[in-house]
């Protein structure tokens, strides 16, 4: 994997893991 690569995969996750905490926030708050 080229470093661009992995940039982009932290980045898919850490958008991925937000579209699911702001949610869950959002109903537990």
């Amino acid at each position: 994997m080229t470093r661009n690569q992995i940039i982009a995969l932290v980045f898919a996750v850490l958008m991925g893991t937000s579209m699911i905490a702001m949610p869950a926030m959002y109903l537990f708050s």
